[in-house]
Formats: structure tokens, C-alpha cells, sequence
């Protein structure tokens, strides 16, 4: 009878299993790697990530269209359309304000990008089941009701265009492009996703609503919330803004181009800010089985690069590019290369030969020794800790996963992780040899000559003996790239649990330790479990006077790479297995010399917090520093300083000269800020006997200060203690704080001129920047420091609408693509002082300053509102609950106040009185008594001759 009742009971609950929880949610699809797939009648795809102690939510909606469904004369269409939407929303009531503002309300961090394969709109805030609500109802509105009309689409083309200039002006971008352009023949891949100029000017509004309509829509789109959220309510939520749109009758357009296999090498040629080289080769795509293979021998081309590097003091570091694309793409590197003239054939030709060479020596490159074995180890390691760490935090992982979204599905993230988890070294070895090879090849030379004004691409067959061996690379595609992903076999691994936030100061005080350690350190520690299973840690060493190291300029060059050249200390490690260790147990290190201190950051999964430790103590107590390290690190640095160098009438450096001599500073001033000749002149000097010196007179753990948050273990007072607490030096001078009072500096406008011939190709048109700088006497301590805070928000403000300057610039006269600020205020001294910046094209430069100028004058004049008080207001106490809810943050909050002996409720307290105090009189009074019109220095470069 038992045994009866027992079987009924079994099957009664696998019969309730099958129900859905609600009879008016979605059926779950599947759940990997803590990511559960719904999917909507309409065919909207729906990813849920909740990541208890977050504290944090993600929506990030992706929609799979992007570059590569433009037609022709449409280049950069995708990307316009992703600014268009942010302009306004149609509802059934008529035209709704735009859809930037709406989200600035909100206190919603925002902002979208688009790549050739995809375009997705992403949007972050504090954890908050009400806000998630609103802003899924805003994305809904942008899926099917974006205004676009004429006058958003003929603002944003202007701003687009000056966003086009602004990434010209970079090096990367530029042989970037140069080289896909040579790659690719057919493909789309082979233009910016910026687009063209004459395309983005020639675009018309009807084609923008076709385009519009053809691809956004539920079913071609994947929503996805991640961080601390109830999946529950989350689904209600999305079913009310979602589910009642209509998936089109017509199916979603097909694109399907194949580029022609390469045959020979190719060479462009294209005119550069810098003289640089890239080179690429054609490799699968995201799907492809090789795809983590590819990945790897990607990060291994840098590698392998360096070593061959004929002078590696003459060259910058290699840079790599990788994206997880639907279609074949390019595995490709950049180098930056000395400064050279190359204004006439022959010196072209020179510089032809010395790439021709470096990457005939990486081709050749066999990869079979043991020693590439290890190295191929410490690579696929490095990978693997990576991508771990970018699946376990809300954030990046909806980053991530939008890139597998447009390269075919979202589970790709986690089939590269289980391809990872099974890669071989001669996996890896294999797909360098089947894909590093000349007749693969496309190399970028980019050269600073003016009169090379087109890139221009040859195809060289190869000759001799290389000829006969020599046939096209067979790159293969994916077309189902849901059906590549198959069965995962070492199992995806996500996000973990976290404790819930505490956002109340008072409850973080109580469940934080203070203490000072018996050899003097001084120490604050949160336990608390975080949601990534991580611990933060931050380290914070100092010593002597400002003025007795005026001279001592050794630690410039004590950067990771010349700390983590090799360890001789517990641990014995070279350069190489270092990197192995740090991708091993997955630990982040982030270490910042200065001329007084030292700042460590170490981020790593609490299971191997001692390894971690050990390890930061060796690299700080014990590093090998070899010279030739030094060499290649000094090399480098003289190189960047020497391209940095402009003519004496270079505007930034003027208005240098100009505040030195209104502070009465000059060299030997602890404040004093040097030149770029000067910092060569003293890069020049140093040698290695010197960066050893300065470490064995001064680094030393006798002001040491720690701080942490995360789950720590019992013993963690004690791992501190062993070791770093004998780290003395007792004859090092005692710390003694830089502390510097307000001079008055008269206002000054210097402006610099575009350079003839750094426009590079179509599409890098250069840009213009416009620079705002004003100091006055301000303590962060003193009331006006919270109103000019507030000012400043109301003033300038972030992202991509909300403020003054904003909405001026970018919303009504179209002529910047961003505008930010930095507000300095001393918490010793009253030095104080407000950057403002934006950047427009070059023929807008003086219009953007004379706006910026309009309205800084209209704001001290008119003054600000009662309704701007209130919105900066609910911004600066929204962004202070963010700040409480990133582990990073806290534990710089709980550093600070250790080291001003000033606990988070004290901080808080101070800040709460200022802002309840705060009238629209008293913000319009502080900013008239600092801010005075005659005394900004504005300084432009990049401006349009006049």
C-alpha cells in the first residue's frame, strides 16, 4: 500500500514539474551557465542571468543587424540608426520626449554600439524591480515606435561624423581599417562600420525607416537582464512591454556573402597619424570548431611578434585584434613603429622590406619546440581565466554573450569555454600553421607622407621556390551556427551567489574591521560574500617628503612589465611563468608606481587569495628587473614621448607653460608638471641601476595601509602580517602628504590647428577637441564643495543627454559627439579646479567654444532651476548607492576612510547635511563666486584653419 501511495506521489510531482510555473509566462528553452532562455510567441528571445549580491541590474538589447546588412552607397547606416533611436519615441498619444532624457530621469546609465554582425542598446542602474520595469518599457518603445524624423536624422548625421574623426584620429582604427579594406574584396567585413563620409552625407530618411523596419522587430531581437533582479517579476515585466508586439509576416532578410579565397599576399599602403604596420589572415568565424584554436593562435601572434621584433626598444607593443564575428574574418596585429620620414619612394620601400621581413619570420614560425609548447600553455591559460571571469560578472558577460548573439547564438560564449577547457597545444599549433601564411596575408603599411592621399592595394603572387608549394587557405563558414553549438561536454560555468548589499553606510560600518597590526600596518576588511566569489584587495604603500623626491625619478619606470620580468624571492619564477601563475589561479594585478607611494589592486577567487598574496609580495619585495627589460621598456618610452612632440606653439603645451608661470612653478617644484622634452631628457638618464636604487632606498611596507572586501578568510589579518609585516626599511623618510593652495591664474586661449595630411581614409576625417580649464579656492571638506558638484552635474552631466552643455552641443546644434568634465577637490589644501571638455569636427571647433562659452554665461547669469536641483541631486545619491554596490569601489571607500580615519557613516553624514541644505540660492551662489568668466583657459587642437 505504501509502495502504491509512494508511485502515485512520484508521478503526481513529475506531472506538476511539466507545468509552467505561471500560466502566463514563457516556457523555459533551456538554462546554461546560470542563464536560463525564454522564448516569447513573437519570437523575441529572452536570457535571464540573476546574480544574487550584484547589486546592480543589466538590460542590454541585442538586435542581429549591423554593418553587414547594408546595401550599397548605405556604409555606416546601421550605426546612424542606433544614434536616431536615441532621439525620440511615436506612442499612440502622438511624438514622447526623447528616448535619452527619458533614460537620464531614470538615473539609467546608458548607451549602444554597433559592429558589422549585430547593434544592441545596453542600460545599467541599482538594482530596482520598479526601474527595470520602466526602462524594459522604453526598450520596447525603441523596438517598434522610434520617432525618426527629419530633424533627428539631420542631427545626428553632423555627430556621427564627428564621431567618425574622433576614432580616425587613433592609430589602432586607422591600420585597422587600411588592412580590412585590403582583406576583403566582397565581403562587408572590408568597410568601417563607421561607414563613409559621402555614404552617411548622401543617406535619406525614407531609406533609414526601411532599413528600421526591416530589422527591428521581436524576432530578430535577444533581450537580456542580468545582476540582482527577481526572475520571476523580471519575466512579468518583460511580457507587458514585449509580448504584445507582432512578429511580421515577412520573414527577416537572409544575407549570405561569400569573400573569394585569397590567393597571393597583399600589400596596402595608406596614409597614417603614425608610422605603424598590421597585419592579418583570414580565419572562421565564431562557430567554427577552431574558433577557440583561433582565439589563442590570436593572443600568440603578439607574443611570437615581440620576440622577433628586430629592435624591441625601437617598436610599441603589439596590438591584437579578435572578434567573435559570423562570418570569416581577420586574426590580426598592429605594431607602431619609430617615427620615420617617409616622403619619398625609397624610404616607402625601406620601410615595405623591414615589415616584409617581420612577418616572413612570424610565418615561419614552426611552434613545436617544448618550450612553444609551455608558452602555447600559459596562452590557453591566460584565455581561459579570462573568459571564466568575464561569464561570472553580470555585466561583461552581457557583453560577451551580445557578441555571440551576432555571431549566431548566445550560446556560443559557452561552447568557446568548453572548447577552451579541451584545447590543446597542437590545436593551436595546428591552426597557426593552416592559417599564418603568406598567400593568407594582408599587410598595412601606414605612412606619415601627405601625398599619399588613397590606400592602395597590390596582389603579388609568389615566386621561386615558395610558388610551387603555394595554394589558397580554404576558410570555412558556419551557416548554423545554433547547430555548431551542439552538446557541451566539460560543462559552462557562470555567475555564483552573492550576499545581498548592505547599501546602508551605518550597516557597512558595523560589519567592517579596523585594525592595526603589530608591525604597524593599518588595516579595514569587509567580509561579505560576493556574487563572483571573489575577493577585492588594495594595497597602498608611501614614504618621504614631496621635495625629497623631486629628483629621484626612478620609479617612472616601474611598471607590471618590468615588476613581473621575473621573481627571486619564496617563489622563483621567470617572466613567463608568471603569466602562467596570474591566468592560473586567475588573479587580477594591477600595480601604480609614483615618486611617494605604490597602489596595488588584486582581484582573485578566494580559493587562491595566499597563492595571490605570495605572489604580489615577490613582485613588490623581490623582482629581477634585468636589463634588458629596462632597455626595451625605456626604448619604448622614448619612442611615444618622441611621436608625442609637437612645435613650441602646440596649444596644450602653452597653456602648460602658462599655468607654470602663473603658479610661479618651475623644475624642482614638486608640483611643477614637466614637458615632453623634459620627461625625455629624463627618461634618457635613467638606467637600470637606478630603478633598483629607488626601490632598495624607499619601498618598504612602513605606512602600509590595506583595505578589502570580499569573502575573507579567518586567518586573513595574519596572511597580511607574514607577508608583508617585516617589510621594513627604518632609515626611509616618513611620509609626509603634497599639499598645495589655490593661485590665481589669469585666463588665456590657446589654439592649435589641424596638422596638413593627418586626415588618413575616407571616414577618418580627424577631430577637433575643446578644453575648458578653471582652478579656484575650494576644500572638499567646505559646503560650496557639494554645490559645485551639483553645478557641475547641471552644467555638463554625462552620457548622452541630460545637461546643459549636452543638450546644447549634441542635442540642439549638433556639433559634438561627447562632452565630460572633471571636478577636483582637494581633501588637503584648496587647490581645486574644473575641467570641462568636448570634441567636435575641425570646422566646428569655434562654434562648439563659443557655445560652451553661451552657456557657462547663462548659467551664472540665469542660474540653475528648482527642477535641475532636484534631478542632480537624486543623480549624485544614485550614483554614491552604485558606487556602495561594486566591490571595487567599496573597498576604495573603506581605503579612503582608513586613511583619513573617517568611517562611511561619517562620509555620508557630511554629505547628507550639505545636500539638505542646498537651495537653488546657494548652488547659483557658489557658482558665481567661483566660476569667473575671466579666468578660464580654453585651449583647442585639431581646429579648422581659419
Amino acid at each position: 500500500m505504501f509502495r502504491s501511495l509512494f508511485a502515485w506521489l512520484v508521478i503526481i510531482t513529475g506531472l506538476l514539474c511539466m507545468v509552467p510555473a505561471r500560466a502566463d509566462e514563457p516556457p523555459r528553452v533551456r538554462t546554461l551557465g546560470g542563464i536560463s532562455e525564454y522564448r516569447l510567441d513573437n519570437g523575441l528571445q529572452v536570457l535571464l542571468m540573476p546574480v544574487a549580491g550584484s547589486g546592480r541590474a543589466y538590460v542590454t538589447v541585442t538586435y542581429k543587424v549591423g554593418s553587414r546588412m547594408e546595401g550599397p552607397r548605405e556604409a555606416g547606416m546601421a550605426h546612424l540608426l542606433e544614434h536616431v533611436t536615441f532621439r525620440g519615441m511615436r506612442d499612440s498619444g502622438g511624438i514622447s520626449a526623447d528616448l535619452g532624457t527619458e533614460l537620464k530621469k531614470l538615473n539609467v546609465g546608458f548607451n549602444g554600439t554597433t559592429t558589422a554582425d549585430r547593434t544592441n542598446y545596453f542600460d545599467d542602474f541599482p538594482a530596482s524591480d520598479e526601474r527595470l520595469k520602466q526602462v524594459l518599457a522604453l526598450e520596447a518603445q525603441r523596438m517598434s515606435e522610434a520617432r525618426l524624423e527629419q530633424a533627428d536624422f539631420d542631427k545626428e548625421k553632423p555627430i556621427v561624423l564627428n564621431e567618425m574623426g574622433l576614432r580616425g584620429d587613433g592609430i589602432a582604427r586607422q591600420m585597422l581599417q587600411g588592412l580590412e579594406a585590403g582583406a576583403f574584396k566582397q565581403h562587408p567585413y572590408g568597410r568601417p562600420v563607421i561607414g563613409f563620409t559621402s555614404d552617411i552625407e548622401s543617406l535619406s530618411l525614407p531609406t533609414l525607416r526601411a532599413f528600421y523596419e526591416k530589422f527591428y522587430r521581436p524576432d530578430n531581437a535577444v533581450l537580456m537582464i542580468a545582476g540582482e533582479f527577481d526572475p520571476a517579476q523580471a519575466l512579468q515585466a518583460v511580457m507587458l512591454s514585449f509580448g504584445a508586439k507582432l512578429k511580421p509576416a515577412t520573414p527577416v532578410p537572409e544575407l549570405d556573402i561569400v569573400e573569394p579565397a585569397q590567393a597571393a599576399p597583399r600589400l596596402a599602403t595608406l596614409h597614417a597619424s603614425e608610422t605603424a604596420v598590421a597585419v592579418g589572415y583570414h580565419v572562421p568565424g565564431f562557430a567554427h570548431p577552431e574558433a577557440a584554436a583561433i582565439q589563442v593562435m590570436g593572443y600568440l601572434l603578439a607574443d611570437v611578434s615581440s620576440t622577433l621584433a628586430r629592435d624591441p626598444t625601437r617598436v610599441g607593443s603589439p596590438s591584437i585584434f579578435w572578434r567573435p564575428t559570423r562570418d570569416p574574418n581577420l586574426a590580426s596585429l598592429m605594431l607602431p613603429m619609430p617615427r620615420v620620414k617617409t616622403q619619398d619612394a625609397d624610404a616607402r620601400a625601406k620601410l615595405v622590406d623591414e615589415a616584409l621581413g617581420w612577418v616572413r619570420d612570424l610565418e615561419r614560425a614552426a611552434l613545436e619546440s617544448k618550450n612553444d609548447e609551455r608558452h602555447i600553455l600559459i596562452v590557453i591559460e591566460r584565455a581561459r581565466s579570462g573568459l571564466s571571469q568575464t561569464l561570472r560578472t553580470p555585466g561583461p558577460a552581457s557583453a560577451f554573450i551580445s557578441e555571440a548573439i551576432g555571431a549566431g547564438d548566445w550560446r556560443l560564449a559557452f561552447k568557446l569555454q568548453d572548447e577552451l577547457n579541451r584545447l590543446k597545444p597542437y590545436d593551436v599549433a595546428r591552426a597557426y600553421r593552416t592559417y599564418v601564411r603568406a598567400e593568407n596575408r594582408t599587410l598595412a603599411v601606414g605612412v606619415t607622407d601627405p601625398s599619399v592621399t588613397a590606400l592602395n592595394i597590390e596582389e603579388k603572387p609568389l615566386s621561386g621556390i615558395a610558388s610551387w608549394f603555394s595554394k589558397p587557405v580554404e576558410v570555412a563558414s558556419v551557416k548554423d551556427a545554433a547547430g555548431a553549438v551542439g552538446e557541451l561536454t566539460t560543462g559552462a560555468q557562470g555567475a555564483s551567489a552573492g550576499a545581498a548589499y548592505a547599501i546602508d553606510p551605518a550597516a557597512i560600518d558595523r560589519d567592517t574591521l579596523r585594525q592595526r597590526l603589530p608591525s604597524g600596518i593599518l588595516l579595514t576588511s569587509l567580509k561579505r560574500q560576493t556574487a563572483n566569489d571573489r575577493v577585492s584587495v588594495g594595497l597602498l604603500f608611501r614614504w618621504a617628503s614631496p621635495q625629497r623626491m623631486v629628483n629621484d625619478q626612478g620609479w617612472r619606470a616601474l611598471s607590471d612589465q618590468m615588476l613581473e620580468a621575473g621573481v627571486d624571492g619564496k617563489l622563483r619564477l621567470s617572466a613567463e611563468q608568471i603569466v602562467f601563475v596570474k591566468a592560473k589561479i586567475q588573479a587580477e594585478i594591477r600595480i601604480q608606481a609614483a615618486a611617494q607611494g605604490l597602489s596595488v589592486s588584486l582581484v582573485v577567487p578566494r580559493q587562491y587569495l595566499v597563492q595571490a598574496l605570495l605572489l604580489v609580495r615577490d613582485l613588490l619585495r623581490a623582482p629581477d628587473m634585468p636589463g634588458a627589460t629596462f632597455t626595451g621598456l625605456q626604448g619604448r618610452a622614448l619612442t611615444a614621448l618622441a611621436a608625442q612632440s609637437h612645435s613650441s606653439q602646440w596649444a596644450p603645451e602653452l597653456a602648460r607653460q602658462h599655468r607654470m608661470q602663473s603658479q610661479g612653478l618651475q623644475w624642482g617644484d614638486p608640483a611643477y608638471v614637466h614637458s615632453n622634452g623634459e620627461l625625455l631628457d629624463i627618461w634618457k638618464k635613467l638606467d637600470t641601476d637606478a630603478v633598483r636604487d629607488f626601490t632598495k632606498r624607499f619601498w618598504s611596507a612602513n605606512e602600509l595601509q590595506v583595505s578589502a572586501v570580499g569573502p575573507l578568510p579567518d586567518n586573513w589579518f595574519a596572511l597580511i602580517e607574514a607577508n608583508f609585516g617585516d617589510w621594513k626599511k627604518p632609515d626611509a623618510p616618513a611620509f609626509e602628504r603634497l599639499v598645495t593652495h589655490f593661485k590665481p591664474e589669469e585666463g588665456a586661449r590657446f589654439v592649435s590647428t589641424r596638422r596638413v595630411g593627418a586626415t588618413g581614409e575616407e571616414g577618418a576625417q580627424g577631430s577637433a577637441k575643446v578644453v575648458w580649464k578653471q582652478g579656484f579656492a575650494l576644500n572638499e571638506l567646505e559646503p560650496d564643495a557639494v554645490a559645485m558638484g551639483i553645478g557641475a552635474r547641471i552644467l555638463v552631466g554625462t552620457g548622452a543627454s541630460g545637461s546643459r552643455l549636452l543638450d546644447r552641443l549634441r542635442g540642439r546644434d549638433a556639433i559634438s559627439y561627447s562632452v565630460g568634465y572633471n571636478l577636483h577637490l582637494p581633501r588637503d589644501g584648496d587647490d581645486a579646479g574644473l575641467i570641462i571638455t568636448a570634441t567636435a569636427s575641425p570646422e566646428n571647433a569655434l562654434r562648439a567654444e563659443a557655445a560652451m562659452r553661451e552657456e557657462i554665461e547663462r548659467l551664472l547669469k540665469d542660474g540653475i532651476t528648482e527642477a535641475e536641483l532636484d534631478t542632480a541631486r537624486s543623480q549624485f545619491l544614485d550614483s554614491r548607492r552604485g558606487a556602495l554596490s561594486n566591490d571595487d569601489s567599496l573597498m576604495g571607500m573603506l581605503m579612503s576612510g582608513l586613511d583619513r580615519n573617517e568611517s562611511l557613516s561619517q562620509v555620508f553624514a557630511r554629505q547628507d547635511a550639505a545636500l539638505q541644505q542646498l537651495t537653488v540660492d546657494s548652488v547659483n551662489a557658489a557658482l558665481r563666486r567661483l566660476l569667473l568668466p575671466d579666468r578660464w583657459v580654453v585651449v583647442i587642437t585639431g581646429a579648422e584653419k581659419s
